[in-house]
Formats: structure tokens, C-alpha cells, sequence
């Protein structure tokens, strides 16, 4: 628990990856957390409010494909799976999709 409020914290005081705001940004889980997504460093990225409302409002393959984001997910450990047509994490366990 200690360290989910120190990684909030790191990521409320980073610029929204896409507009460079401060202004109301967190830590968006990359996959959402109700949907089994860690809350870890591979698994989170600064956005605004607004930028976070638009990425669950288009889903991640859009918005990732709108702002060219892949590059980022890659760096995280994520890749994307052409067959499924969505995007899954590398972990140390396996695979997070």
C-alpha cells in the first residue's frame, strides 16, 4: 500500500504525457485497475483529467494510435497483439492481458 501512494504521488507532480499539463494530473493505469491492472510503474502514465476521461472513452488501441503512443508502451514493457488486436503487458510472471 505504501508504495501505490508513493507512485500517486510521483505521478500527480508529472506532466499529462500528451498536453504537458500539471493541472489535475495522476497516474492512469494503462489497463484499468478494475480490470486486474497492477498498480505499478509498467503499468501507469501521467494524464490530465481530461486526457484520462478521453482514453477510457475511446479505449487504449485508439487512443495509443491517435497520440502515437507505442513507443511508450514499449518502453514499459507492452506489445502489441496483432490477432487479438489489443495491447498486453510483459511481466515477470507471464503475460497481463
Amino acid at each position: 500500500m505504501k508504495r501505490s501512494k508513493e507512485l500517486a504521488k510521483r505521478f500527480s507532480e508529472m506532466d499529462c504525457i500528451i498536453c504537458g499539463s500539471r493541472e489535475g494530473v495522476s497516474g492512469d493505469h494503462i489497463k484499468t485497475f478494475g480490470s486486474g491492472g497492477e498498480c505499478c510503474e509498467g503499468n501507469l502514465w501521467a494524464l490530465c483529467f481530461n486526457h484520462h476521461r478521453e482514453k477510457h472513452d475511446k479505449g487504449l488501441t485508439e487512443f495509443v494510435d491517435k497520440y502515437s503512443l507505442r513507443e511508450i508502451l514499449i518502453d514499459k514493457g507492452w506489445f502489441f497483439e496483432e490477432f487479438m488486436q489489443r495491447w498486453i503487458r510483459k511481466t515477470k510472471e507471464g503475460l497481463d492481458d
